[in-house]
């Protein structure tokens, strides 16, 4: 039992990153406030935990898991001359559900003391759930606005691999000795330089009533997308996470 907490010391390693995002615009056409239907409203969560296991100091490899929420409001307008300002005529509203699993591997390509510079190669798959919701307003023959609400599941599958530059920072008591570990440590994820690919598949039904509750397929959408950047996997250009190992 003492040997083999002598060799697991400092080589199982938990990590977690989170992170919340918003989205909002303010939009003007003839000097009035207007709608844009391509500009989102909405947040959105993520929560992404991991264990990793080091093989020795410069490769190590473990699991991802990730859980996700995302809500968005798309609204279009037009501009009423009775009144002389923009009214709402639609609102679509998407939301999702998601979870991930995947795989990473991480290998080291410099080290200058407590910082190190790593490759980190990661392979996953993200399954989506949630539902697609259009209300249009209508107006009746007495002047009143009336809503037209339809609804759609969607469901959504995406592989991805990345290969992403990661700065390691070990933090805490480490002097560089032989044998001598940190616990804690900061990584620096460079998002904006990794390589990327991305294959979705988005399955939306038909519209769901009182009297369709289980709707065929109704249309299929299939995306690949290969790109140096961080535009198939996100908008954040840098991400930030800390690791604890024991």
């Amino acid at each position: 039992m003492v040997c083999g907490a002598m060799a697991g010391y400092a080589q199982w390693g938990v990590s977690a990153n989170m992170s919340v995002s918003t989205s909002n615009y303010a939009y003007t056409q003839g000097g009035q406030p207007a709608f844009n239907k391509d500009l989102p409203q909405g947040w959105a969560f993520d929560f992404t935990p991991r264990i990793g296991y080091a093989f020795g100091d410069l490769f190590s490899a473990g699991v991802d898991l990730g859980f996700g929420y995302a809500n968005y409001n798309y609204t279009d307008g037009f501009y009423n001359p009775i009144t002389e300002v923009w009214d709402q005529s639609e609102i679509f509203n998407q939301q999702l559900y998601s979870g991930m699993v995947g795989l990473f591997m991480r290998l080291q390509i410099q080290s200058w003391g407590r910082l190190s510079l790593h490759a980190e190669l990661t392979a996953g798959y993200k399954k989506a759930y949630g539902t697609n919701t259009k209300t249009q307003y209508a107006e009746d023959v007495w002047g009143d606005y009336n809503k037209i609400v339809t609804s759609r599941d969607i469901q959504q599958d995406q592989f991805r691999l990345q290969v992403v530059p990661v700065f390691h920072y070990l933090l805490g008591n480490w002097k560089g000795g032989a044998g001598d570990k940190s616990h804690l440590s900061a990584d620096l994820y460079l998002n904006f330089i990794s390589l990327a690919y991305a294959h979705t598949v988005t399955n939306m039904y038909g519209e769901k009533s009182k009297t369709n509750s289980d709707p065929e397929l109704h249309s299929q959408t299939v995306t690949n997308d290969f790109d140096l950047g961080f535009r198939v996997l996100g908008t954040n250009p840098i991400g930030i996470g800390f690791t604890y190992s024991f």
